[in-house]
């Protein structure tokens, strides 16, 4: 049993307490048949809400604390604690629920991640990837799956978007990249991003457009960085 919110406390106090008295009175009638019965079952009952109100409340906030904490640990798993996007295996999740749908699959890589975090230290490096992430929030708003998929790589999908147009809408973040200042530990960095762009129909699989964008992605590195190609 699961007590997701406070009402569902109190019901479930209520009932376990309704429980005790009802209980109370059936055993009372039987052991104190006639005139002791009504004293028998005033005694009985005062005890049983003395003792069942307090008892039940408290396992019922442990249960619902149990399930507040559970939540909490479903949704670190579920969340890049980096940036707050989908996390890999949260993302593939989502993604096989809905494997019918047609739509555009991007893999977006930060361009020489590695010198940011050996010129800068990893701390500029977080910020790095933290500040992309929040790009890539502005330019993909729902219903587009956003996840960080390890490092400096980004994985996202568009449902129900033409691939000439996920072509442009990944233009669109390559040059928002380019033209942004970022700040990260103290230092103002300039990074570009490479990008690689898929079609997802209905009838293919999805690992299958995914491993397309990634072939594009390196593509588009060994084209020279800073650009967007299509697979």
């Amino acid at each position: 049993m699961q007590l997701k919110s406070k009402s569902a406390v109190v019901v479930f106090t209520a009932t376990i307490t309704a429980i005790a008295v009802v209980t109370v009175l059936v055993v009372d009638w039987f052991a104190y048949p006639g005139p002791a019965y009504a004293r028998a079952a005033a005694i009985g009952v005062t005890n049983a809400v003395i003792l069942a109100v307090p008892i039940s409340a408290y396992v019922a906030v442990k249960m619902h604390q149990n399930w507040q904490l559970t939540e909490r640990l479903q949704e670190a798993l579920r969340t890049d604690p980096l940036t707050g996007l989908t996390s890999r295996e949260a993302f593939f999740d989502h993604v096989d629920l809905h494997g019918g749908q047609l739509g555009v699959v991007m893999m977006i890589d930060i361009d020489r991640f590695k010198s940011v975090n050996d010129r800068h230290g990893h701390l500029a490096g977080d910020g790095v990837i933290q500040q992309v992430g929040n790009l890539l929030r502005a330019e993909f708003p729902a219903p587009a799956v956003l996840g960080r998929f390890g490092g400096d790589e980004f994985v996202v999908f568009i449902p129900n978007m033409p691939e000439h147009e996920g072509a442009v809408r990944a233009e669109n973040v390559r040059l928002a990249a380019e033209r942004s200042v970022l700040t990260a530990a103290v230092h103002s960095l300039k990074v570009t991003v490479s990008i690689g762009v898929a079609a997802k129909s209905e009838l293919s699989d999805f690992r299958t457009a995914l491993h397309r964008a990634d072939g594009a992605l390196y593509a588009a590195k060994n084209a020279g960085r800073n650009r967007v190609a299509q697979r």
